[in-house]
């Protein structure tokens, strides 16, 4: 590499070392800078700062992206940054690569720029015969400020052509009906029906056998997740944190024990939309509860991660991963963990994050091919708003016909389950949305007031979590222990029972794939 550009990276190098890192995908990955939050992109050289693409070198993000996956970032510097490619590209325009003559160090010494980012003028010079000098800009800020102007009309045509998408009009629309719909069902029984019940929130129960009882979350590493975490430490919860990125787990347990020193936290890494991953975390589990001589049970389970993938993905078993990480992942988990959860001494409960949007599928078929996502796959626009509405119904309908499954077996209901509907957060959930599209829809929420912070939006997580222990099969929502109907279609008992069905030979499967895996 040239020494200028070696320069520019060893200034760079330093800012990574406090960032944090987690991968989204093999390629992808979020960058956590204090308040700031980039995504990377290193198999097509990009970051949302845009200067990984402007400067044709890799960025501080993407450096700490590199880092983190132990990969040089020499490699992703453009060919033109190495010294071969300057000779080649400006020597031979000043004297013939064979010229007697010494080049000068006028020249040598000069900043050059890759080929597609200087700014050149010409002059007639005297050097050879009738040979033109060129002058090349030793600013480098002047002239990659040029090239600002590019960026900004390509964030500016993503946005356009986001815009354009069916699923924008879907979510800009649909999406806000079913949010103010919602929130008139509250209203409509806050006045007309005074006598609706509310549900207080009532301490976790203990023994002897459970002197504190364990609570996991999944998705716990920010916003909702997080928020919920630090809110049951307090109540007295054992809490167990589920995420992806180790460095998140631990950035999330230092910043709850900063708040709560007393609390007890354990963290384990785990990808919700790998079969794989959800069965060694029930081995790790049962594993740590053994040396940690604790009962071997768990009181409360929050179904909690959640993504909005505005491209498609897959997960190792071949599904799309929104749905995977959405619906198939906490259905499979709760499945696993559900032997735990009755095994405990106290009433335990699973608590599934849906969301309003469910509210936008008026029809719905049930089979392989929709469940696993795979049908959405074969369309020639991804249509990521209709996916994330179907896996939230699905959840929803998972939890009602779970709850009508675990009261037939058991009619004190030790295990409960409840839907939880958070309303609309400000959470990273839609940072793969162009950042001005998610701004601009940030705002008009927060302008009517329809805009929580997670701080506020985990209230309703929070009533379902300590209601009385003979709670289930409800919808909350709006906070202060209110719940609301959820749609008609959710309802829907038959539709349920094929959704379970079709999900359990989806699980049985993969499952003994998995264990094969593993075992192999």
């Amino acid at each position: 590499m040239s020494p200028w550009i070696q320069e520019k990276l060893e200034v760079r190098v330093v800012m990574p070392q406090s960032m944090l890192v987690s991968s989204l995908n093999f390629h992808e990955f979020e960058v956590l800078y204090g308040d700031r939050k980039e995504i990377v992109n290193l198999q097509n050289k990009t970051c949302t700062c845009g200067e990984f693409v402007i400067n044709q070198f890799p960025c501080a993000h993407a450096i700490a992206a590199c880092r983190d996956q132990n990969i040089s970032y020499y490699v992703f510097c453009s060919k033109y940054y190495t010294c071969e490619a300057l000779v080649t590209s400006y020597v031979e325009s000043i004297y013939p690569a064979h010229h007697h003559k010494k080049v000068p160090d006028e020249i040598c010494n000069r900043v050059v720029l890759p080929q597609q980012h200087f700014v050149m003028r010409m002059e007639e010079g005297n050097i050879g015969a009738d040979r033109r000098l060129w002058h090349v800009v030793e600013d480098a800020d002047f002239v990659m400020s040029w090239y600002w102007i590019p960026m900004k009309m390509k964030n500016l045509g993503e946005c356009f052509l986001f815009v354009c998408r069916a699923d924008f009009w879907r979510m800009a629309f649909c999406w806000s009906i079913c949010l103010v719909l919602s929130y008139l069902k509250l209203l409509f029984q806050i006045l007309f029906v005074p006598e609706s019940k509310r549900y207080p929130r009532c301490p976790p129960a203990a023994t002897t056998a459970c002197v504190r009882p364990v609570c996991i979350i999944t998705g716990a590493t920010s916003g909702l997740g997080a928020a919920a975490a630090y809110a049951l430490s307090k109540e007295g919860f054992y809490i167990v944190l589920v995420g992806r990125s180790s460095k998140l787990l631990l950035k999330t347990m230092r910043e709850i024990k900063d708040k709560n020193e007393h609390a007890h936290l354990k963290a384990f890494q785990v990808d919700v939309s790998s079969f794989q991953s959800i069965l060694k975390f029930k081995v790790d589990l049962e594993r740590w509860f053994l040396d940690s001589n604790m009962h071997s049970s768990v009181q409360l389970l929050i179904n909690n991660a959640g993504i909005l993938a505005t491209s498609p993905r897959l997960t190792a078993e071949g599904y799309d991963e929104m749905m995977g990480t959405n619906y198939i992942g906490p259905f499979c988990l709760t499945k696993l963990l559900l032997p735990l959860l009755e095994n405990s001494p106290v009433p335990s409960r699973i608590v599934n994050i849906t969301s309003f949007t469910h509210r936008s599928v008026l029809n719905m078929q049930v089979n392989e091919d929709i469940v696993s996502g795979k049908s959405f796959l074969r369309s020639k626009h991804y249509p990521f708003g209709r996916i994330y509405e179907y896996s939230k119904l699905c959840l929803l309908l998972f939890s009602y016909e779970l709850h009508r499954k675990l009261g037939l077996l058991d009619e004190s209901r030790h295990v409960s389950t409840i839907a939880v509907d958070p309303g609309a957060v400000n959470t990273n959930i839609m940072r793969e949305v162009p950042s001005f599209v998610s701004q601009m829809a940030l705002t008009v929420l927060k302008l009517l007031g329809l805009l929580q912070s997670p701080e506020n939006g985990v209230n309703s997580i929070l009533d379902a979590a300590l209601a009385p222990a003979e709670t289930s099969g409800v919808y909350f929502f709006g906070g202060k222990g209110r719940i609301i109907n959820s749609s008609a279609l959710s309802y829907n008992a038959t539709l349920a029972q094929q959704l379970w069905s079709v999900s359990s030979n989806l699980f049985s499967p993969s499952q003994l794939a998995a264990v094969n895996q593993s075992e192999g």
